[in-house]
């Protein structure tokens, strides 16, 4: 009886948690004053980049679209002129975003390095979630 009330408590009082960081979840696609989301200050380039893809009409046109964006990335990362915070972790979210959806990254390590030597919380935060997913165990980088 007491397991089954546990249950039961836990079950309603977890609901309407989930419920709120559901809410919270789907009000940080807002890009409005009040958007405390760890993605509103990336909004715009990614946002849109996100959008793009989710629009594509067939796999195609979302590989095209990938491979563009892979281009633009890679010709930010390797030009002379250093890139801004907000620049390198908007690219960085995107080579994650494109990794998550199942394309090959083989760039911008160096990139996820810097950002997780930061002293800035917000660069370190991108760069630890990318660096878990992007770098595999065998990367030359992780042992620098």
């Amino acid at each position: 009886l007491l397991s089954k009330n546990i249950q039961k408590y836990h079950g309603h009082h977890c609901q309407g948690a989930t419920n709120r960081n559901n809410a919270t979840l789907l009000d940080s696609t807002k890009t409005g004053p009040k958007s405390t989301s760890i993605m509103s200050s990336q909004a715009k380039g990614l946002h849109k980049f996100i959008s793009d893809l989710r629009n594509a009409k067939s796999k195609d046109e979302e590989t095209r679209r990938v491979d563009k964006e892979l281009a633009n990335i890679r010709k930010k990362f390797s030009s002379s002129s250093s890139l801004s915070s907000y620049q390198r972790k908007k690219y960085v979210w995107k080579l994650v975003y494109i990794f998550v959806l199942g394309y090959e990254v083989d760039f911008g390590h160096a990139e996820v390095v810097q950002l997780v030597s930061s002293s800035k919380y917000s660069e370190k935060q991108v760069g630890y979630v990318a660096l878990s997913l992007l770098l595999k165990g065998g990367d030359q980088m992780l042992s620098m």
